[in-house]
């Protein structure tokens, strides 16, 4: 029997933007996000739940199991590789529809330097000298510690949270180089701080327009600043957020004529 409900992971602005757009379209969604923090940004909807914690595969499975479930959406962090294969690989186990979504990933560029992983980025950091911007999230904070001169060199953005703060300072980064800040941020707040610490390079994932890759770019350059990308994982194929959204809410209503 086909299930009423859909299971959505996702602690992603565009995660949690299909969740709310599919409660509202009448649609029973259950929200999987890792932190509180990603509790704290969803709308408290009618026809939407919100589970929160990291789980693993056989967590998952069992989630998926213990309901009539339609399908299983992956909405999570296009950099998030690991969760995004433990999600398939439940799905596939209990037999359900899975449908991956993704951001278009951004043409490249000449003026761009890219590298393949953090590791890499830390090391081309090495050889380049200058103070640095670095909008990569606090998970890799560890691979740029390894630089002898990180505490002076490196600004990160991070999110506004505990744990990511504490992580940082652990790591020996200084608070005055740490901007606890929830995103995505204007092209004029990003040119803003990339001259208010005198930055040289700004370090980036390929995020997507939704995640704010476009004004980051632009405010780099603008503030003569060079930018490393660090490149996505895999190259994913999946449906738009606006694919998803004709697809279900255009089920939803044959369902309920």
């Amino acid at each position: 029997m086909t299930g009423e409900q859909l299971l959505v992971y996702g602690g992603t602005e565009d995660g949690r933007r299909l969740a709310e757009g599919l409660a509202l379209g009448g649609w029973d969604v259950t929200l999987c996000v890792a932190t509180e923090y990603g509790r704290e940004q969803v709308s408290g909807l009618a026809g939407l739940q919100v589970r929160t914690g990291r789980q693993t595969r056989e967590e998952m499975r069992r989630l998926m199991g213990s309901a009539p479930f339609r399908a299983v959406i992956d909405g999570t962090h296009p950099y998030a590789a690991e969760v995004t294969a433990n999600v398939k690989a439940a799905a596939e186990g209990e037999n359900l529809a899975y449908y991956r979504l993704v951001r278009p990933e951004a043409e490249q560029n000449p003026d761009w330097t890219e590298v393949p992983d953090m590791a890499a980025a830390a090391d081309w950091l090495a050889e380049h000298p200058g103070t640095v911007l670095l909008t990569t999230g606090s998970k890799d904070l560890g691979q740029f510690a390894r630089l002898p001169d990180f505490k002076d060199r490196i600004y990160a953005r991070i999110l506004p949270n505990l744990d990511s703060l504490s992580h940082a300072l652990e790591l020996g980064y200084p608070g005055r180089h740490l901007i606890c800040m929830q995103g995505p941020f204007t092209e004029e707040l990003n040119a803003a701080t990339l001259r208010q610490i005198g930055a040289s390079v700004l370090v980036t994932k390929d995020t997507g327009d939704v995640g704010g890759f476009a004004e980051k770019v632009r405010a780099a350059q603008a503030a003569g600043a060079h930018v490393l990308v660090v490149r996505r994982p895999v190259q994913e194929q999946g449906s738009t957020l606006n694919d998803l959204f004709t697809l279900f809410l255009k089920e939803k209503g044959a369902k309920e004529r």
